[in-house]
């Protein structure tokens, strides 16, 4: 069976009818649903309006790879309340799953504290839900290597509630930056150390270390040994472009990474 392919709707600066519409024309089968848009917020969105979205989407013709919420420049307090709505809105639109990211780091051992506390609240909310949580790793944060984010779900999972909704959104750009030569020899092996508690995708290009998405092959990211890699763990979840701040035109940019896609592990 060959990888489900998608986009995330945020770099589209669109409605989410609209990027539905534009990807599904494009010839993707799934996006991911971006709540940091104004039309999607967490904290205004309603079950009817979740579940007519959803209605819309299964017209349109593609899936509902996953909704995610990062929401960067919110206070943190503001910002874990509607991480927990966004709970609620992925259950409501039958998102299987919701990728989420860690605060900036500037205290590391309190802030880690808090976010054992945090993920295992949104556990809780996530388990009961039928939802799980996709941490993304990502440089400069709280989270910010794959090594973390197995730290994270060890400690939630030993916690009293014993939480395991909890899993890895491997952004393959971000490992590249953080992960070799600390916590894996490559890209591939990070693949190989995270196993099945990746269940989602982000997948751009890298250059170096610099922390610039990329369309792809104008980067240094392997990715027949990343292809190799996910076949070796069973990987059978979604491929996810995440591609922003590009100097093209947004459709083009999408379409020629579907291109690219298709490429690379067709």
């Amino acid at each position: 069976m060959r990888p489900q392919y998608g986009f995330r709707t945020g770099p589209l600066r669109c409605s989410a009818e609209q990027a539905a519409a534009t990807l599904a024309e494009l010839g993707y089968d799934c996006l991911e649903l971006c709540l940091e848009a104004d039309d999607v917020r967490p904290e205004t969105m309603t079950e009817a309006r979740a579940q007519e979205l959803a209605q819309t989407f299964e017209q349109i013709g593609i899936g509902l790879a996953s909704c995610s919420y990062h929401a960067d420049r919110e206070p943190p307090a503001q910002r874990a309340v509607n991480q927990e709505a966004a709970i609620h809105v992925a259950a409501w639109m039958g998102a299987e799953i919701l990728v989420l990211n860690a605060e900036k780091s500037s205290d590391q051992e309190r802030q880690w504290a808090e976010h054992i506390a945090h993920f295992t609240r949104l556990c809780a909310v996530a388990e009961q839900a039928g939802v799980t949580l996709a941490i993304e790793p990502e440089p400069l944060l709280v989270v910010g290597s794959s090594r973390d984010a197995l730290d994270l779900i060890e400690a939630v999972a030993s916690t009293e509630v014993g939480a395991t909704a909890l899993k890895v959104n491997l952004d393959v750009g971000h490992a590249a930056i953080t992960d070799p030569g600390r916590w894996s020899s490559s890209l591939a092996e990070t693949v190989r150390m995270l196993g099945d508690q990746i269940v989602h995708l982000h997948l751009e290009d890298m250059a170096g270390r610099v922390h610039k998405h990329l369309p792809f092959g104008q980067g240094e990211i392997d990715f027949g040994a990343l292809k190799t890699a996910l076949a070796e763990i069973g990987y059978q979840g979604p491929y996810v472009v995440d591609l922003f701040g590009q100097d093209q035109e947004p459709r083009r940019v999408a379409a020629d990474a579907l291109v690219a896609l298709r490429r690379l592990f067709g």
